[in-house]
């Protein structure tokens, strides 16, 4: 692939941020470049997005963390995903790694990915139907709290402030 000035793109700090663990240059092409709407790049938590593991057909799946995992990357951030296909079992996290905990989700069904492996779902985002359907999603944001304070405090610790 050629890239030509024509082509270039500003992108934001967080889809830096993304765009860092994604090796193809295409897909990053492809995802800096994708109309707003239907761009994994403008994903939330709680959206309804598709995930094609390696190897494996595309599944279904609510987006339960965006951020750094500094555990398995070294830099960029990398989409915490509760795979929600009914029989799927190939996830390799429950929204833990070692002892810090991202979000929560069955053993089984939670996954750890570049944003390149992830497509906006139908519907674009996650309908809540129930109040365990709120519990769940709220502990993903209640994760990625718990691992920003983490953070400022490690910052704080570290500058003596």
């Amino acid at each position: 692939m050629t890239a030509l000035l024509k082509d270039l793109v500003v992108v934001s700090k967080d889809d830096f941020q993304l765009l860092c663990n994604v090796n193809s240059l295409e897909t990053r092409f492809r995802l800096v470049t994708a109309n707003s709407s239907t761009s994994a790049l403008n994903r939330r938590v709680g959206d309804l997005v598709t995930f094609t593991p390696s190897g494996s057909r595309p599944v279904r799946a609510l987006v339960r963390y965006i951020g750094p995992v500094p555990e398995l990357v070294g830099s960029g951030s990398l989409v915490g995903l509760q795979v929600i296909e009914q029989g799927w079992e190939g996830g390799n996290t429950d929204g833990s790694v070692g002892e810090r905990s991202y979000f929560c989700v069955e053993r089984g069904k939670g996954v750890f990915c570049d944003i390149g492996s992830v497509v906006v779902g139908e519907g674009g985002s996650c309908i809540i139907e129930s109040a365990a359907k709120l519990e769940s999603l709220n502990q993903g944001y209640v994760g990625r709290i718990a691992a920003l304070m983490e953070n400022v405090d490690n910052n704080n610790t570290k500058w003596g402030m």
